[in-house]
């Protein structure tokens, strides 16, 4: 009876630490099928209230093979990633994605989680190009930092998707 405790306690330990550890990763989603959400981002890029800047929200597959996440999540600095050196790629059924990653975001569902971070940064002038460098005040370095791992899951024509592990390489990190 004993031994049956033990290992029920185990049991409960493992499954409990697996569920807190399901938020620690970010997934983000490319799909060509995902519809393109555009947003006036004009006070991010140095315009008046009246000259609006309207961008649209997408993730992009470069040509390099790393991904581009097109809008100005930085206030005009863009997120890009690139796939991590010797990380395994994963290859999976389209229809398996919304089970086996369930917290995975779009662009636009990024950003509008990022929103909070993207505000602050803008009205406190934090300088992307000298703070972020040992992420200051930045809220959005902190905020994907607050990430073990970021994975993209890539579309691919055959019904299948690709998930590969990436590292953000752009000129902040």
């Amino acid at each position: 009876m004993k031994k049956y405790l033990i290992i029920a306690l185990f049991l409960l330990i493992g499954i409990n630490a697996k569920s807190q550890n399901q938020g620690t990763n970010l997934y983000l989603v490319i799909s060509p099928n995902e519809p393109l959400v555009v947003k006036n981002v004009y006070k991010y890029v140095g315009n008046d209230i009246t000259n609006p800047c309207m961008y649209g929200c997408t993730v992009i597959k470069r040509i390099d093979g790393g991904y581009y996440i097109a809008y100005p999540l930085y206030y005009g600095t863009d997120l890009k990633l690139e796939p991590k050196q010797g990380a395994i790629v994963q290859t999976i059924n389209i229809s398996q994605i919304a089970s086996l990653y369930p917290t995975a975001r779009t662009a636009a569902q990024l950003d509008t989680d990022m929103q909070p971070a993207i505000d602050y940064d803008y009205t406190h002038g934090v300088n992307p190009w000298v703070s972020a460098r040992t992420y200051g005040d930045m809220q959005t370095v902190k905020y994907l930092h607050s990430f073990d791992k970021i994975f993209v899951i890539e579309h691919l024509p055959n019904g299948t998707a690709k998930v590969v592990e990436c590292e953000i390489t752009n000129s902040w990190e």
